[in-house]
């Protein structure tokens, strides 16, 4: 099992509410693909621009597959429009 962080940043307070909005109606996206185990989004009280996504996945194998599918692309092109730049995204093992 594996856990990938993704650091998301808004440029403002607009594309901030944006984005939550956006998690919020399109999160299926990501949480009935094939090896999700979990799915969380995180806004962070001190830094007003700043999202965490939180995914949990059965494998790394598993979370780049989905990198493949049209849900994933779905996905970044929902969120595309809301961040100040690319994401930073690691995987963590326990």
């Amino acid at each position: 099992m594996i856990v990938e962080i993704a650091d998301l940043w808004t440029s403002n307070e607009s594309a901030r509410a944006g984005l939550i909005d956006v998690i919020a109606e399109r999160s299926h996206l990501v949480a009935e693909a094939e090896g999700n185990v979990a799915f969380a989004s995180w806004a962070s009280i001190e830094l007003p621009n700043h999202l965490v996504l939180i995914v949990t996945w059965v494998s790394l194998d598993a979370h780049e597959a989905f990198r493949s599918t049209e849900a994933f692309g779905a996905w970044v092109e929902a969120l595309g429009p809301y961040l100040a730049g690319e994401p930073s995204v690691e995987h963590f093992v326990p």
